[in-house]
């Protein structure tokens, strides 16, 4: 698993490295175009992953490079991650755990 997400982050990496050429010095005429629409749309998809995943990137180190890793890299930099740890909230009242007591009517 840990290979197939490396190919994947290398090649949005290489992607991206392209769409930053292409604006520096465009490309041929309908490949310049294409490259700037995926690449406005893939950041599109990876601020709405951002949005619904967000949540999981709470208690990691560097929250602001973690954000920034899950913009260039997507689900792969998400998959990535150590699952999270579902937090115990403690109760206000104590559990107990007597049986109930039944009563009984002698007459």
């Amino acid at each position: 698993m840990k290979v197939f997400l490396q190919v994947g982050k290398t090649a949005v990496a290489v992607f991206w490295l392209l769409v930053l050429v292409n604006l520096v010095t465009p490309l041929n005429k309908p490949v310049d175009l294409l490259l700037n629409v995926l690449g406005g749309l893939v950041l599109l998809a990876h601020i709405v992953e951002l949005a619904m995943f967000g949540s999981r990137l709470r208690g990691l180190a560097n929250l602001n490079l973690q954000r920034v890793q899950v913009l260039l890299f997507g689900i792969f930099h998400l998959y990535g991650l150590p699952e999270a740890v579902p937090a115990v909230e403690p109760t206000s009242e104590p559990v107990t755990t007597q049986a109930p007591t039944v009563e009984s009517e002698h007459a």
